[in-house]
This record gives C-alpha cells, sequence and structure tokens, in this order.
C-alpha cells in the first residue's frame, strides 16, 4: 500500500472515530441553580445547563435564582471571543477578535447564534446607565467550584472567580431559551442584593 493512501486511510478512521464519540457524548446535565448552589462541588469541572437570571452591572456578572440567593455567587464568563461586558477586577473586558477563550488549559467556543444575540442585546441594554430588561436564560457551559490560586486582594472565604473572588464561575458556551421583560420602576431591586436586604432584617 502506498504511503499515500495509508496515510489517506488514517486520517480517514480519525474522524470517524472524533465523530462516533461526538455522538456518544452525553448531554450536560440540567442542574436547578439552588441545587448548583448547596452542592457546588458537585458539579466542579463538569459541563452543565443551567437555568436563571442574569445581572449585569458594575462589577457584577452574575446568574441568579431569588430563592436561593443572596449574594453574587456565579460569575458568568463567555467563551469565544466574546469578551465580559463590565467593568471588574476579574478583567476580561478585551478579547483577541477570532480567538476562543482560553482557560485553565483547554478552549472553549461560544455559539454565536440567534439566541447569543438576542441575549447579548437585552442584558447590556441601559435607560440612564442601569439595565432596561430583566434577563432569564438557560445557559450551557463549564462550572468552577473553587479558584485555588486567587491572590491576597481577593475576598478569602469566597470562592475565588469574578470580581475581588466573589463567586464560583461558569463560562458560557450556548445561550438558549432566553426571556426579556422590561424593568419597571419599582422592579429594579429584583435581584440577588434586594433579597440580601431582605432576608436582614429582623
Amino acid at each position: 500500500m502506498k504511503p499515500t493512501t495509508l496515510s489517506a486511510l488514517c486520517l480517514l478512521a480519525a474522524m470517524v472515530l472524533t465523530t462516533i464519540a461526538s455522538a456518544q457524548s452525553p448531554p450536560p446535565a440540567s442542574v436547578p441553580l439552588c441545587e448548583l448552589l448547596k452542592n457546588p462541588k458537585t458539579y466542579d469541572g463538569k459541563e452543565i445547563q443551567v437555568r436563571g437570571k442574569v445581572n449585569l452591572e458594575f462589577e457584577d456578572f452574575t446568574i441568579y435564582d431569588l430563592k436561593c440567593n443572596n449574594f453574587a455567587d456565579i460569575w458568568l464568563m463567555l467563551g469565544g471571543d466574546a469578551a465580559t461586558p463590565i467593568m471588574s477586577m476579574w478583567g476580561d473586558t478585551n478579547r483577541a477578535p477570532g480567538k476562543n477563550l482560553s482557560f485553565l488549559g483547554k478552549e472553549y467556543a461560544l455559539a454565536k447564534d440567534a439566541s447569543f444575540d438576542d441575549f447579548i442585546k437585552h442584558v447590556t441594554a441601559r435607560e440612564k446607565k442601569k439595565p432596561q430588561y430583566r434577563v432569564t436564560a438557560t445557559l450551557t457551559g463549564d462550572f468552577f467550584a473553587e479558584n485555588h490560586e486567587q491572590d491576597s486582594r481577593m475576598i478569602g472565604d469566597r470562592p475565588g472567580f469574578g470580581h475581588m473572588g466573589c463567586c464560583h464561575l461558569l463560562i458560557i458556551k450556548q445561550v438558549s431559551a432566553v426571556e426579556s421583560k422590561q424593568i419597571t420602576p419599582d422592579g429594579y431591586n429584583e435581584k440577588w442584593s434586594n433579597r440580601r436586604e431582605q432576608t436582614a432584617k429582623p
């Protein structure tokens, strides 16, 4: 058999095996947000699917559920070349165009489809510097429970990712089932920080 023919057959076999492996890969586990917060180490390093409300404000890009959040618990980071759309000590506000995110030795792509466009459009919409919409979405990505390399500027008893080490981390690879509701003046404080204030009252 000629070397070129052998090389072609090896390449074809590798492509077939890759296709089979992809087809057999289990779908990501769908995890209720409150369950994720209750048992974060169970899902550490795993691909998951989680649904919740997304808050995007100064030093805050997080997903939350009013039934269980009273702190910014899960920081969000976009895959692909999409930078974090808010300033914070976490940084990540600039990405090289066309280059996927590389984190802890792994490359993360991002599905830039109609759902993602809808998500970004509404979560970044502003009126007088305040969010215009309360956005709920299903996010698929890799979850990290704890950062063992946070520096001394961070909050020592927190998971270590995000602004000042506030949070666990979810690297988003896909966004789906986006729902956007315009925020009314009396609904602005419907977020985790408001729940913290309520639970702190005697």
